[in-house]
Parts: C-alpha cells; sequence; structure tokens
C-alpha cells in the first residue's frame, strides 16, 4: 500500500507532531517519514503503516486515501497570507536564490526569522567580544598613568568613551541591533559622532552583514552587495548576479536591472521564459528598465532636483 504523502503531513500537523517527533512516537527512522512526505517511496511495509496510523490515532487505510475537500480546508488552514509587502528587488532574490539552491520560495521566507535571529544573535555577540577586548585594553592603558606624571589623568583615562562604552554594553544587553541607544540624547561631544554617519548604511547590524558578506566572497563565493537595513524602506542588497545573468542573456546592465528590482521577474511574461525567445526577452527587459529612468527623470523634475543631480 502506497500512503499518501499530503495525507500523512495532514495528520502530523493535525496531532502537533514534527517528522522528529512522529518518527521518535512510531518507532521508525526519521528519514523514513521525511521520504514518505517527500513522495520519494512508492510502496511501503505493513510495519510501517502500522505504525503511523497507530500514532496518528487512524485506520491504516486511511493513509492512503487523498485529504478531501473538507480535510485540505483544514490542512491549508496553517498557512495565511500575509498581509505586508516586499520590494521588487527583495522579491527578485527571492526568485533567484530559489532557482539558485532547487528550494521554494516559501521554504526560504519561512526560515528567514530562524536565519535573522542567529545573525541578529552573532552580531550582538561580536559587538559584546569587541567591547571587552576595548574594556581590556583600556585598563592595561590606564595601569600607565603613572609614568606620565607631567599629564593631566585625561591622557590615560577617557571618562567620556567609558561612558560611551557603558552605552554600548546597555545597547547589546537590550538587544537594540543598530546602536541608537548610544546616540540616543545630545549628552556627548561631536568628537564621538563618525562623520559623515548614516544610521542606515553604517549601524552596527550593517558592518556585520557587510564583514559576513566580504567573508564569503574571500572564500571564492559570488560577491553579495550590503548597502542599509532601513526601517523605512527595508534593506538594500544585491544579490543573484549570476541566475541573473542568465536570465539577461549574459548582459550586464539588465542583470543589474534584475537584482535591483527595475526588472520584476515576476511581471516577465511566461512565453518569453523560453530558451528561443531571449532576444524577445532581452528587449522586454530594456523597454522596463528604460520606463524606470523615465519615470525617475519626470519625478526628479516635478521636485525640481533634475538640475541639482545632474539629471
Amino acid at each position: 500500500m502506497q500512503i499518501n504523502a499530503q495525507k500523512l503531513i495532514m495528520l502530523r500537523k493535525s496531532a502537533g507532531l514534527t517528522v522528529e517527533a512522529l518518527a521518535v512516537e512510531a518507532k521508525i527512522g526519521r528519514a523514513t517519514v521525511t521520504r514518505i512526505e517527500n513522495g520519494h517511496t512508492a510502496n511501503h511495509n505493513t510495519h510501517t503503516i502500522k505504525q503511523l496510523a497507530k500514532v496518528l490515532s487512524c485506520r491504516p487505510e486511511e493513509l492512503a486515501t487523498p485529504p478531501d475537500v473538507e480535510d485540505k480546508a483544514k490542512f491549508l488552514s496553517f498557512r495565511q497570507a500575509a498581509s505586508y509587502e516586499m520590494s521588487v528587488a527583495c522579491q527578485n532574490s527571492l526568485a533567484l536564490i530559489a532557482l539558485r539552491y532547487g528550494e521554494k520560495p516559501e521554504t526560504i521566507l519561512e526560515l528567514a526569522p530562524l536565519l535573522f535571529e542567529i545573525i541578529a544573535r552573532e552580531s550582538l555577540i561580536e559587538r559584546r567580544d569587541a567591547l571587552t577586548e576595548i574594556w581590556s585594553h583600556r585598563d592595561a592603558i590606564s595601569a600607565m598613568a603613572d609614568r606620565f606624571p607631567h599629564f593631566s589623568a585625561r591622557l590615560t583615562n577617557d571618562w567620556e568613551a567609558v561612558d560611551f562604552g557603558h552605552r554600548e554594553q546597555i545597547s547589546i544587553a537590550r538587544d537594540d541591533l543598530r546602536g541608537e541607544l548610544v546616540h540616543a540624547d545630545d549628552s556627548m561631544s561631536d568628537s564621538f559622532y563618525p562623520s559623515n554617519f548614516d544610521e542606515e548604511c553604517d549601524n552596527p547590524f550593517v558592518a556585520h552583514l557587510k564583514r559576513r558578506c566580504e567573508r564569503l566572497g574571500q572564500q571564492g563565493f559570488e560577491p553579495v552587495l550590503v548597502d542599509a537595513v532601513s526601517r523605512w524602506s527595508g534593506p538594500t542588497y544585491e544579490l543573484g548576479m549570476t541566475e541573473a545573468s542568465e536570465l539577461a542573456g549574459g548582459e550586464e546592465d539588465l542583470a543589474k536591472g534584475i537584482v535591483r528590482g527595475i526588472v520584476p521577474i515576476a511581471s516577465i511574461p511566461k512565453e518569453l521564459l523560453k530558451v528561443e525567445r531571449l532576444p524577445d526577452r532581452k528587449e522586454w527587459m530594456r523597454q522596463r528598465i528604460s520606463e524606470n529612468a523615465d519615470r525617475k527623470s519626470a519625478l526628479l523634475a516635478e521636485l525640481g532636483l533634475a538640475d541639482i543631480l545632474g539629471e
């Protein structure tokens, strides 16, 4: 008998079980459950079917039947449409990376909170370790105060810097990824504010992302350009150039139009995705880029910025 993969997934989730929990309770291998749910096995032995049915409180033959309409409605109730928008550039990146690794876009999206938590924690740990190193060096410098009797204590004890260090410590403890608590008021002197500081491009979280991407590039992987993580307009980055270049027939300008969200992948007519329609696809992309440039010029002119920005 062949178990219906969708039915098994539905019954497992209805029982509130993970794949691992179901495997443990049914006393079968986790890999076996995974293969069944992925539809990679044709016939299943009687022992496996009976064990699964016992744990899922159903008759063995029920595992072979597809979910009926009501069952499907219950199954689908585990998912719902999101109520937020994504930039075209981000949507394109999602499609390109899904293509690169052969994963569903939904899988990548659902992993996003987990991956963000990991990266955010690593960013905070990096800052904590760097601050610990600074404190160590500062203590060593302070211990040299008696070596400079002809200077004031300010040479080896910078009280403002210590205050800022404590602010950074509090910022890290409060999971303040962008370091906003460090500059929460104007009580510190301007000398502690980096020149040309941009809170969206230069905050510690973005700096951490840039360092991670640089390390990937040093390992020979495709470079990923990270620019900013804005509270208002979302993150700005460029990735998936290899796949974008394939879509664009190797033309760099068109590939950049894709990764920057000027050319929406989801809007490319399906018939243009055929290999033999590459010339038409490239022309379609050029039109989208040209239309975007026209809209940008018109907007700048309307705002009176065309002359200033040289448009």
